[in-house]
């Protein structure tokens, strides 16, 4: 019978623990409204990746544009020059195209100046690495991207 008497208190200063230990912890200084707002992620655009020369994607352009749900594009462009063994001067044109959303999307890529495009079709959080051709090792590989809807 004395144990059960003393449960009540241990269970009363074991919450009391917990509480002052949530409070404790908490007591950084919260935001008030007078504060600059900071946002969670960087309002500044990520820089182009290495070599690619694409213009943005905007609706205005004719392109559909898939987003996730903080507003970022579902898609990820990379350029990858891949020499060849036998010969280093010349390489494939590689467009790494990375899908980071729950959704399937298709995109149309082709080269700067052509209409021979390759329409690719992405599975949810799929990377597809697309040759676009092959010739003299150069750096940039001008091309446009269009998402379809």
């Amino acid at each position: 019978m004395l144990h059960r008497a003393g449960r009540p208190r241990r269970i009363k200063r074991l919450v009391t623990g917990l509480l002052a230990c949530l409070l404790t912890a908490g007591a950084g200084r919260s935001p008030h409204a007078g504060d600059a707002y900071n946002p969670a992620e960087s309002a500044v655009p990520l820089p182009a990746a290495p070599g690619a020369l694409r213009q943005p994607l905007s609706r205005r352009q004719g392109g559909f544009g898939h987003t996730n749900a903080f507003g970022k594009p579902c898609l990820e462009y990379q350029f990858s020059p891949q020499r060849h063994v036998t010969n280093p001067a010349i390489a494939d044109y590689v467009i790494i195209v990375t899908n980071s959303c729950p959704q399937p999307v298709r995109v149309e890529l082709c080269p700067k100046g052509s209409y021979e495009c390759t329409k690719v079709s992405l599975r949810i959080y799929q990377r597809r690495d697309v040759v676009m051709g092959s010739g003299p090792f150069i750096d940039a590989f001008p091309y446009t991207a269009r998402e379809l809807p």
